[in-house]
């Protein structure tokens, strides 16, 4: 019985040691409040505007999602706005992202206010198109509106740049499908008239072989006979009895 005793102390200790652990994690876990504004019906990926700072109008907000709203046919998207000195930029918009979009398709534009910094955490798919490469571009022509305090040019210029690039991949993505198909068709014929060719080939016969297999028929007509000469005649000894 005490070591049954024992072995429920320790469970019993364990669930409130796991218990407590998971307060502390929620209360500092940061949760991100965002409301989806619009959803596509046909891919099911949706666009995100979380305006903490109150960057954007109402207005602005709207014409902003006509362009979000593309993007969501490759994609999840969403825009964040905060004003944090503690707050890593990179690290928030990550959370976001796994908040947001679960690791799939997605993409966030982040601004926090506090130093101006700018980020755009993009994952799933989306990687292959919006590379680091692509995202540093993209970052440089936005740093411009930021510097001049015009947000609303600065996330219409990110969302756009994007879409230009997934638009493009996907047009590129396409070309190669349809030459690699053209090439494969192309090829199976190729390979198919070779063995064709390999597999109903005979050997060339000869005039002999050719000779020996045709038909012959003979046909006389109106036949004539004439008398010439005489060169010798035949006569037959009689046998004596």
């Amino acid at each position: 019985m005490s070591n049954r005793k024992k072995i429920n102390k320790c469970i019993i200790s364990i669930v409130y040691f796991a218990l407590i652990a998971g307060i502390v994690i929620f209360l500092n876990s940061e949760l991100i409040y965002a409301e989806s504004q619009y959803k596509n019906t046909e891919t099911e990926y949706e666009a995100f505007i979380q305006d903490d700072m109150d960057l954007l109008t109402e207005e602005n907000e709207k014409e902003l999602l006509k362009t979000m709203e593309k993007i969501t046919e490759f994609g999840g998207v969403a825009f964040v706005s905060i004003s944090e000195e503690e707050k890593n930029s990179w690290e928030y918009a990550r959370k976001s992202y796994l908040e947001l979009f679960c690791g799939e398709n997605g993409v966030v534009f982040l601004i926090n206010m506090y130093d101006k910094s700018i980020y755009i955490y993009c994952g799933g798919g989306l990687s292959y198109s919006l590379t680091n490469s692509k995202i540093t571009e993209i970052s440089k022509k936005v740093s411009y509106y930021i510097s001049h305090e015009n947000y609303v040019l600065a996330c219409k210029k990110a969302y756009s740049e994007m879409l230009t690039i997934l638009e493009r991949d996907e047009v590129t993505t396409v070309r190669k499908y349809v030459s690699n198909g053209v090439l494969a068709l192309i090829l199976g014929f190729f390979v198919t008239f070779i063995a064709v060719k390999i597999t109903s080939y005979t050997k060339k016969a000869d005039d002999s072989q050719r000779l020996e297999y045709i038909n012959h028929q003979y046909q006389m007509d109106n036949a004539m006979a004439m008398f010439s000469h005489t060169s010798r005649k035949y006569s037959p000894r009689r046998k004596k009895f």
